[in-house]
């Protein structure tokens, strides 16, 4: 019982949540085709993790550790689009700049970056994440399209 109530007293000093992990962004991610804008836009510091998503997107964010001193990011989001709009946009980058794909997710298809898509890791401190994608190519068949994002991302899970 005194283990108990100690933990929960130290828990409660620290504000930290003991266990509750928020994941917060702001920032946009726009998708440009012929026939489709859409996107997201994601206020200052909005939650997007579980019940508390705020304007339908929700997502995941990772930092996972990549040999002894590299590290790869992945973001997940999801929602926000309507009916028509971006569904889902998966961003990963590694620290090294050797390796980064982007994939987005709206009612016609799925596209998937080229070459030119470059996941720029802008910041990374702790489980903050700072991302900018400008003017990625995507393709789905033979349609094509172009994204644009900055988000900017506090509370990621960092994997050890």
């Amino acid at each position: 019982m005194r283990r108990v109530l100690l933990l929960a007293l130290v828990c409660a000093s620290f504000a930290v949540g003991c266990g509750d992990h928020r994941l917060t962004a702001s920032g946009f991610a726009r998708f440009e085709s012929d026939d489709l804008r859409t996107g997201f836009e994601l206020p200052m510091n909005v939650r997007i993790d579980g019940d508390a998503a705020a304007g339908g997107v929700t997502g995941s964010c990772e930092i996972e550790p990549v040999g002894d001193e590299d590290y790869a990011v992945i973001i997940d989001l999801f929602g926000g689009g309507g009916d028509e709009g971006l569904r889902s946009l998966t961003l990963r980058a590694q620290s090294d700049g050797s390796s980064s794909s982007v994939e987005a997710r709206v009612a016609s298809g799925t596209y998937s970056g080229d070459a030119s898509c470059v996941v720029e890791l802008t910041d990374v401190d702790g489980d903050e994440v700072v991302v900018d994608v400008e003017a990625c190519t995507l393709t789905s068949g033979t349609s094509v399209a172009t994204l644009d994002a900055h988000l900017e991302l506090d509370g990621c899970a960092v994997v050890q």
